[in-house]
């Protein structure tokens, strides 16, 4: 009798765990179904008010994640239950591919070919030499560089083939640059109204401006930087509707989110493909792609790629894109003016960081004397009224170095 009552006691036991656990895989598979499916809905969710669309919003970004789990859960209840209608559930992994932001379209023909780099280097990693080494065999045209500090800076100074240059680094992660083969017609660092600083450049690239946007809006950490960021994006898109355009940068948005809504009919579609690019340790596996190159419709896709680990928290995004559609030579500037009475009126309030856009071991800026042409660097504050006055008298000498 006892070992009757011990067998029943031990099947009772199991029974009642098989029904604790019963449960977790099904819950499991339909909190991944609502994750993908979120990309879908969650853009008229606005009306929930600002707090839970940042939420809703921060779920989108696990794509991956949810279309992992998904796969792997079904085939564990279905192991468990041999109930062959959970197939018809393995088709919602393909989701994400179907939910994304478009992708600027593939290229036909031989068209002109820009390479573009987006690279986070992490502002309390030390050592560039993987990146430095990496850019040498990409041979990139455009460089954007985020998380830029001083040492980076320093650091980047020594690298050949980047003749003209925009750096404005920060011990911090804000710091930012780009480096370019190409002739800067004007380079322009800015700051949004919380401060976080952008670069806005005019690339002549083969005798046809291009306009170059090297972006790192804040992470969205709440719902004011939510609406900040997206916010953010779609006055950057405005610019693809005058001149063919370049956006790269870490986004801190991946393609599902709301960052990426709306983007396309605003002129800039993704030149860059899905691949996570954080965080680097996992990003083989999983993870989140928010580092990104944007582009106008005047440009097509060569090739893009994700790059190797740099040492960053980040793996870098490449492309090289293909000039479809030049627009009139006459656009200069943001404003189409031309260069000469743009910078009489250049802002003066932008970042205290100036760049000339001449080539590299050109002498010293005959308006900033004692400035060296080949490098960005910070102004003292002391000196900013000086340099205003400057600047009002107008250009000289072709130095389009801007505050």
């Amino acid at each position: 009798m006892p070992c009757l009552h011990a067998e029943a006691a031990a099947a009772g036991t199991t029974r009642r765990s098989r029904k604790r656990s019963g449960w977790r895989l099904p819950t499991l598979i339909a909190l991944c179904a609502l994750g993908l499916s979120l990309p879908l809905w969650s853009a008229q969710a606005t009306a929930l008010g600002p707090r839970l669309y940042w939420l809703l919003d921060l779920a989108c970004h696990w794509q991956w994640l949810y279309a992992q789990l998904l796969l792997i859960a079904t085939l564990a209840q279905l192991a468990r239950t041999q109930r062959w209608r959970l197939l018809f559930l393995l088709p919602l992994a393909a989701l994400p591919w179907w939910t994304v932001a478009p992708m600027a379209p593939r290229a036909v023909g031989n068209g002109p070919s820009l390479s573009v780099v987006a690279a986070n280097l992490h502002h309390r990693e030390r050592d560039l030499q993987p990146l430095l080494g990496w850019l040498v065999s990409t041979r990139a045209d455009l460089v954007v560089l985020t998380e830029l500090t001083p040492s980076h800076a320093r650091q980047i100074e020594a690298i050949a083939g980047y003749p003209y240059r925009q750096l404005a680094p920060e011990q911090g992660p804000f710091g930012i640059g780009l480096l370019s083969r190409y002739p800067l017609i004007e380079a322009q660092l800015r700051h949004d109204a919380d401060g976080i600083p952008h670069i806005n450049a005019l690339v002549d690239f083969r005798g046809q401006p291009i306009r170059v946007l090297g972006v790192h809006p804040i992470p969205p950490l709440s719902p004011h930087f939510h609406r900040a960021r997206d916010g953010a994006l779609r006055v950057w898109a405005a610019h693809a509707k005058v001149l063919p355009t370049v956006l790269a940068g870490d986004l801190n948005a991946t393609p599902w989110s709301s960052g990426f809504a709306g983007l396309a009919e605003h002129g800039l579609r993704r030149a860059s493909g899905l691949a996570p690019t954080w965080p680097s340790a996992v990003a083989a596996i999983s993870g989140l792609p928010i580092d990104h190159v944007l582009v106008s419709k005047a440009w097509s896709v060569q090739a893009q790629a994700r790059g190797p680990d740099i040492g960053s928290d980040h793996r870098p995004a490449w492309v090289r894109l293909q000039l479809d559609h030049p627009s009139p030579k006459r656009a200069l500037t943001p404003s189409g003016e031309p260069p000469a009475q743009r910078h009489r009126r250049s802002r003066l309030d932008s970042a205290p960081s100036l760049s000339c856009g001449r080539p590299a071991g050109n002498p010293g800026c005959p308006r900033c004397p004692g400035a060296a042409c080949s490098r960005s660097r910070a102004i003292e504050r002391s000196d900013i009224s000086q340099h205003r006055n400057r600047v009002a008298s107008g250009p000289r000498n072709g130095c389009s170095r801007m505050i």
